[in-house]
């Protein structure tokens, strides 16, 4: 993992250096942010500092922040054509709609496990954004075009060597809601409202569980409709950040509304799901 996120970093910007390339659009994660601490519409300067030990996401969000750092002390360094390099860091949070194998698929197989229940994990009360993946597309192509001209722009409306958080208008949720959404045609039932500590001493029951079977030598037991530790411990964290910097430093809008990004998205997931109950 660290070879392609931060190695591979580091080797592509090598590689625009002696290619004469000019910008650098890199894709980071709101996930270098999420440390337990609270974020409540902050924008990128005013978001508190997390140590790397902190970082929910662990060995994953630390190589992202590493990775992050070389593109942002990269820029403005000169190439080798004698042309200078400026980059950008975006800073989406968690992604919905076409290519989503991870996030809603994932859940979609909790709640079959645990029949046909949304799954509950995660603090009910902590909401965090979600962001639909169109939208997250033209924010890159917005800052494409924003570094190829920012030399006409102010210094406040700059945002080369800045990070920038990217959402749109998905409402806020706690993780299982974020992704009831897209499968509501499903006739799932709703979550159960169990709360952070039942859920987290279930899965350390699951565990024991899982121990005392293989040490007898029986099978594994069969899908569990629990979380992961990792999705659970993150859906424990509220951070919901502002977007300011993109909308006024990039002329950022979302081009898709959520309706429509909630009908383009749950007819992706439509056909993911192919001969469930619709």
């Amino acid at each position: 993992m660290w070879r392609v996120n931060v190695d591979g970093v580091r080797n592509l910007i090598q590689a625009c250096r002696e290619a004469g390339v000019s910008v650098l659009v890199h894709t980071s994660t709101l996930a270098v942010k999420m440390g337990g601490q609270k974020l409540m519409e902050h924008t990128e300067s005013l978001s508190p500092h997390v140590s790397e030990d902190a970082l929910i996401l662990g060995d994953y969000a630390r190589g992202r922040v590493r990775a992050a750092e070389l593109v942002l002390e990269a820029h403005d360094g000169p190439t080798q054509t004698g042309t200078r390099l400026r980059t950008v860091v975006l800073r989406p949070p968690l992604l919905y709609g076409e290519g989503d194998r991870a996030f809603v698929p994932y859940v979609f197989r909790l709640a079959r496990a645990g029949g046909n229940t949304m799954p509950s994990f995660g603090n009910p009360d902590a909401f965090q954004p979600a962001a639909y993946v169109g939208n997250v597309a033209a924010a890159h192509v917005m800052a494409l075009r924003k570094l190829l001209r920012e030399d006409d722009a102010s210094q406040l409306q700059r945002v080369g060597g800045l990070p920038v958080y990217v959402t749109d208008d998905t409402p806020p949720n706690n993780l299982p809601g974020l992704a009831y959404p897209f499968l509501r045609h499903l006739d799932l039932q709703p979550a159960r409202d169990l709360s952070y500590w039942t859920v987290a001493i279930l899965l350390l029951l699951a565990k024991a569980w899982g121990a005392v079977r293989s040490a007898f030598g029986l099978n594994p037991a069969g899908p569990s409709a629990l979380p992961s530790w990792t999705l659970h411990r993150l859906g424990q964290t509220i951070a919901v950040v502002s977007r300011m910097r993109a909308e006024l430093s990039m002329g950022y809008t979302p081009p898709f509304s959520w309706p429509e990004a909630l009908a383009r998205s749950t007819a992706y997931y439509g056909a993911a799901f192919p001969g469930e109950k619709a």
